[in-house]
C-alpha cells in the first residue's frame, strides 16, 4: 500500500512547476510527476531541477525515474561526482559500458583524448547521461 504524499510535499512540486512553466503545461507535467509523488517530492524534484524548464526533459527524466530512481537522484544531488569531467572518470564509465554489455561511447572516447592532450578539466555543458 502506497503512503499518500504530504500535502507540503504535493505543494511545493506544483509551485516549482508553476515557477518553471508555462500555464498551458502545468497539468501535463504534473501528470508526468505524479506516479513518483506516492513515495514524496524527492523524485519529482529532481526531475524538475535536472529539466530546467524543458518539458521533454520532463519526459526524459520521468522515463529514467521508472528504469532506476536512483539514477535520477544521484545525477541532481551529486552533479560534481556524476559529471565525466576528467580522463578518469570516463575511463571508468567506459568500462561500465563494456561490463554492462553495451559496448564503449566513441563521443567520451574523443573527449577523454581531448582532456589528455589539454590538461584541463572538461567544462561540462550537457550531462553525461544525456550523450546518447
Amino acid at each position: 500500500m502506497a503512503f499518500k504524499t504530504p500535502q507540503y510535499e504535493d505543494d511545493q512540486v506544483k509551485q516549482v512547476i508553476r515557477q518553471q512553466y508555462a500555464p498551458e503545461q502545468w497539468d501535463e507535467i504534473y501528470a508526468t510527476l505524479e506516479h513518483f509523488m506516492a513515495d514524496g517530492a524527492r523524485v519529482p524534484l529532481c526531475i524538475l531541477q535536472l529539466a530546467q524548464g524543458r518539458i521533454a526533459d520532463v519526459k526524459h527524466y520521468a522515463e529514467c525515474a521508472r528504469n532506476d530512481y536512483r539514477d535520477v537522484i544521484f545525477w541532481a544531488e551529486s552533479p560534481g561526482e556524476a559529471a565525466l569531467d576528467t580522463p578518469e572518470k570516463i575511463e571508468g564509465f567506459q568500462k561500465t559500458l563494456e561490463w554492462a554489455g553495451q559496448g564503449r561511447e566513441p563521443a567520451l572516447d574523443e573527449e577523454k583524448v581531448r582532456l589528455m592532450a589539454s590538461g584541463e578539466k572538461r567544462k561540462q555543458k550537457r550531462p553525461w547521461w544525456k550523450v546518447w
